[in-house]
């Protein structure tokens, strides 16, 4: 019966766990308190008061999980109702060297980092569990984001607490002024799951700006430069055209090697405007880049539903088989008939 709680209970859960305050808790057992008294217990009331305690019982118990078998159909097909987790990317480790990563209380060596044995990502290239179009270049985006999250937590001071664990070093990177670079994969058991982990280095960045066009709006030519390129102050870095005047070669405001570009050709600039993000590492000033490692934990979304699903089939199928022996026993029996031979001995009989 505490499948028809669900809602009520995740409520009283993430109560539980989110909650700032005493409030929020009393809310959410307040609200499973209320779903047991009024919504089943008023049903079971109502039905007691006509067919008794027992057959009433039995009645809700079997409509009840006669609606969570479907529900549970639904939900094993569709996205609907409770699921678990997809497929994430969790940050475990980042300092000056990790040699090891850390997730769930499972180690994954990563002393080996860069070697052959780990790939780059590339379209159509996939590893472990990936098919399809979820290559290794797919995986990087949502790979990507994690690892720069958990370098931003280590940077921190209020945060890094929570990651202590993982951090092997003094950071010196600052919020904001660092980019992901080397991002590559290696094949590994995750949770006893056929998985990945990923490796990557975070270096001291700098944004490169359109300079020498002054205010008035150019559009993007084309890129003069490819991220790995190096350049140095005053070098090429795009072309850049408006109408009614010749073509311009904006410059690098700085030098560094080219991280990512900052504009698509089309796109408008002006002095100012972000055209590249450069890695400044071994300069002047420069903190030391670090390397930061992510472990990607499968998970099985429709597992929540599946669960509904067999336990509500086998609670369904018991309070229907309690129902049908209760309901024949309520009825009369019905008097069995004489034989014939025994009439006509009691009617001969002086």
């Amino acid at each position: 019966m505490l499948l028809s709680l669900a809602p009520y209970l995740v409520l009283a859960a993430e109560s539980a766990e989110t909650a700032t305050n005493t409030n929020l808790l009393i809310r959410g057992l307040l609200a499973l308190s209320i779903a047991v008294v009024f919504l089943i217990g008023s049903v079971w009331l109502l039905l007691s008061l006509v067919i008794g305690v027992r057959m009433g019982y039995l009645v809700m118990g079997s409509v009840l999980f006669g609606v969570i078998v479907v529900l549970s159909l639904i939900w094993t097909v569709t996205a609907l109702g409770p699921v678990n987790p997809e497929t994430t990317w969790f940050g475990a480790g980042v300092g000056p060297n990790v040699a090891q990563l850390s997730h769930g209380g499972e180690t994954f060596d990563a002393s080996d980092y860069p070697s052959e044995q780990w790939q780059e990502p590339r379209r159509g290239e996939h590893l472990a569990d990936l098919e399809g179009s979820q290559d290794t270049l797919a995986e990087r985006a949502n790979a990507l984001p994690v690892m720069q999250a958990f370098v931003s937590q280590a940077i921190n001071p209020e945060a890094q607490q929570e990651i202590a664990d993982s951090i092997t070093g003094p950071i010196g990177l600052e919020a904001g002024n660092f980019e992901i670079v080397d991002l590559r994969f290696k094949e590994a058991s995750v949770e006893g799951k056929e998985s990945l982990i990923g490796m990557a280095r975070a270096v001291p960045s700098e944004r490169l700006l359109t300079q020498g066009v002054g205010e008035d709006e150019w559009t993007v030519e084309s890129y003069l430069v490819s991220p790995g390129d190096q350049v140095s102050e005053g070098d090429p870095v795009l072309r850049a055209t408006r109408e009614g005047a010749s073509p311009q070669v904006v410059t690098a405001s700085s030098s560094g090697t080219i991280v990512s570009l900052g504009q698509r050709e089309g796109d408008r600039i002006k002095d100012g405007t972000p055209i590249a993000t450069a890695d400044v590492s071994g300069q002047a000033g420069a903190p030391d880049p670090v390397e930061v490692g992510a472990v990607r934990v499968k998970g099985f979304p429709r597992k929540p539903a599946i669960i509904y699903l067999i336990v509500s089939t086998l609670l369904f199928a018991l309070h229907m088989g309690l129902l049908r022996n209760a309901e024949r026993a309520r009825r009369p029996k019905k008097r069995e008939p004489e034989e014939p031979g025994e009439r006509k001995e009691l009617v001969a009989a002086p």
